[in-house]
This record gives structure tokens, C-alpha cells and sequence, in this order.
């Protein structure tokens, strides 16, 4: 619907959900009609996670940008429950994660202007918000990290995965 609110895990849900394939298909196996389906399973997720989400919508009767307000955790994603169930019950505190960056689009499906958000972790900075448009910089009030036209979204697991470590410090040599 164009003007209801959604959340990100709305979005999620439909994303791993099963998706009738077409009508009329019969099984050559048991004659068995209209049983055709697919479905997404995720097994493993990275550090990083970037999400795209659609915001335009392309059909023969339809073509427009979609302004619906969608929520999305800036702390906290939780995302073991689009994972496989064997991936999920391993350990589903492990793929959390946080909000740390956003790219709006502003405008219609024909133009517009893109502006990022961001978060800045410099320890004196204690994790502000900014926004960066074009040679502007400006820092975002509490609580205006969402907003209904982000459509990229930049989230990093809480608890990194060991093999993705990478060791900054310098080599010793003797």
C-alpha cells in the first residue's frame, strides 16, 4: 500500500516467505496442479550487511517512487530468523546488528538527489549522527536516523566473525 508504514522486518519476512511460482503448472511425477513454489534461504550472513530497498515500483499499469515511512532498527537488527533453521540454532545472538550509515533518495523515479547519513564512532565523537550532502555536513538531531527515504542501509554484525579479522597492527621485526 502506498501510504501504510512498514518495518524492515516486514520487509524480511517477505523476503524468505514461499512465492507461488504459476498457474496451470502440473507435476509430471503425481499430476499434482498449481504446486510450484520458491523460496530464499539464507545460511550465512557477512560483517557487513547492506540492505536495498525497493523504493520504485515498474509494472504496465503502475511506474512511481514508493514514500511509504518504513522503520528500520538503527540498533539490534535482528537477523537469525531469515536464516535456515540448522543456521539459525547455531547461535542466534550472533547476527545482530547496528545501523551505521543510510543513502536517502530524495525526488521522483525521473531525478532526484541522493544524501548519505552516518554514524561517527571517533571516540570523541560518541556516536553522532550526520548528514552528508554534497560540501554540507550536518549533524542529525536524536532520534532522525530514519527516515522514509532511505533506501540503502549499512549495518555491521555487533560481534564480528574470527575469520574476518583483520590484524591492523604492524608487523614486529627484529
Amino acid at each position: 500500500k502506498q501510504d501504510a508504514d512498514i518495518t524492515l522486518d516486514d520487509c524480511l519476512k517477505q523476503f524468505s516467505s514461499p512465492e507461488k511460482l504459476g498457474d496451470g503448472y502440473k507435476c509430471d511425477h503425481c499430476n499434482a496442479e498449481n504446486t510450484t513454489s520458491s523460496a530464499y534461504d539464507v545460511w550465512r550472513l557477512p560483517d557487513i550487511l547492506v540492505i536495498h530497498v525497493k523504493r520504485f515500483v515498474y509494472t504496465m499499469y503502475v511506474r512511481g517512487k514508493l514514500n511509504n515511512m518504513m522503520k528500520y532498527p538503527v540498533n539490534n537488527l535482528d537477523m537469525s530468523k531469515v536464516l535456515g533453521k540448522a543456521a539459525a540454532d547455531f547461535d542466534p545472538n550472533r547476527e545482530r546488528y547496528d545501523l551505521y550509515g543510510v543513502v536517502h533518495h530524495y525526488g521522483t523515479m525521473r531525478g532526484g538527489h541522493y544524501v548519505a547519513t552516518c554514524k561517527n564512532e571517533s571516540p570523541n565523537q560518541d556516536g553522532k549522527w550526520y548528514t552528508f550532502n554534497d560540501s554540507r555536513v550536518i549533524e542529525l538531531g536524536e532520534n532522525q536516523e530514519v527516515q522514509s527515504s532511505g533506501y540503502l542501509l549499512f549495518y555491521s554484525r555487533k560481534r564480528m566473525s574470527a575469520h574476518n579479522m583483520i590484524n591492523l597492527n604492524p608487523p614486529v621485526i627484529d
